[in-house]
């Protein structure tokens, strides 16, 4: 959104709606900007979500294992969990002898993982939007 259309929208002068996105980049409110692609139009066919348990709970292990599943980059998302597993791991992949060579890799990261996939069928919808 522009500046001009985003003071428009909060009845603000396009100054005062400046310094105030300034702010909310400074306090880290604001993360960064990204353009949002279309997965599959950019050629990545394949979505699944991935629980990962892990044999070891050191954390020492937990933090090679996170930085390990980091530097993978069909992984999109990872989140620290409770319950059975321990992550929840989205991945992309171009087909499925894609997605089996990520999953080999995840299972041969540090801690020893159990890997369970749940392959996504359709998209119903994805907010990137925080109601604010």
């Amino acid at each position: 959104m522009t500046n001009e259309a985003l003071a428009g929208r909060i009845a603000a002068s396009e100054s005062t709606s400046s310094r105030h996105r300034r702010k909310l980049e400074s306090a880290g409110v604001i993360r960064g900007y990204v353009a949002l692609l279309d997965e599959r139009k950019a050629g990545f066919g394949v979505a699944a979500f991935v629980m990962i348990a892990l044999r070891s709970e050191q954390p020492r292990e937990r933090k090679s294992f996170e930085t390990a599943v980091g530097a993978i980059e069909e992984v999109m998302e990872c989140y620290s969990v409770t319950g059975e597993d321990d992550y929840l791991v989205r991945v992309i992949a171009r087909d499925v002898p894609h997605y089996r060579r990520v999953v080999e890799r995840l299972e041969g990261l540090p801690a020893k993982p159990h890997v369970e996939s749940l392959m996504v069928l359709d998209e119903v919808f994805r907010k990137h939007a925080v109601p604010v």
